[in-house]
């Protein structure tokens, strides 16, 4: 019998070396639960700068925060990736820094 599992991913993403920064999550699942919930947020240093919300009735969600100028010195960007499906199971996850 195969495990129902579903799979959070985070990745920050952006759209050249200086300017737009991205949030991407995704939540994939083996099985069709009753609902899939993704938030994905993204982070400078500490600091929320951008959150977008995906749910449906599918076995995958994927979603991108809207792009976020900045023009600073090199910052730490992060995406907090929280996924929830089916009976009340949940999982946070975050992405790997990017520097710039």
């Amino acid at each position: 019998m195969l495990k129902r599992t579903c799979k959070v991913s985070a990745y920050t993403d952006r759209v050249d070396r200086r300017t737009d920064k991205f949030g991407n999550g995704a939540i994939e699942c083996n099985y069709k639960p009753a609902y899939t919930k993704l938030v994905v947020t993204l982070y400078k240093g500490r600091k929320k700068m951008a959150t977008a919300k995906c749910a449906n009735h599918k076995k995958a969600c994927f979603v991108a925060t809207k792009e976020v100028k900045d023009d600073r010195p090199v910052q730490k960007w992060r995406t907090k990736v929280t996924g929830a499906w089916g009976s009340g199971k949940h999982k946070s996850v975050w992405s790997k820094p990017l520097h710039g």
